[in-house]
């Protein structure tokens, strides 16, 4: 298995983790439906397509909700 390097998302994750909260709360869907694809990277760490789907997923979220 390749070693898959997930340091920066891992920072990015940790500086939204109150937003993510506060947003749930709001049941907003693009929230939600993000945390569907990290559920899915969780139960499977190292498949690479399941990384990359979250990764793509958080990405655009990011971009939304944390810089925009």
């Amino acid at each position: 298995m390749p070693n898959i390097n997930t340091e920066k998302l891992e920072i990015k994750w940790e500086k939204s983790k109150k937003k993510i909260n506060q947003l749930l709360e709001t049941k907003d869907k693009s929230t939600v439906n993000m945390l569907k694809f990290y559920k899915l990277y969780i139960n499977s760490p190292y498949d690479r397509t399941a990384m990359n789907l979250f990764e793509l997923a958080f990405s655009s979220w990011y971009k939304e909700k944390m810089e925009g």
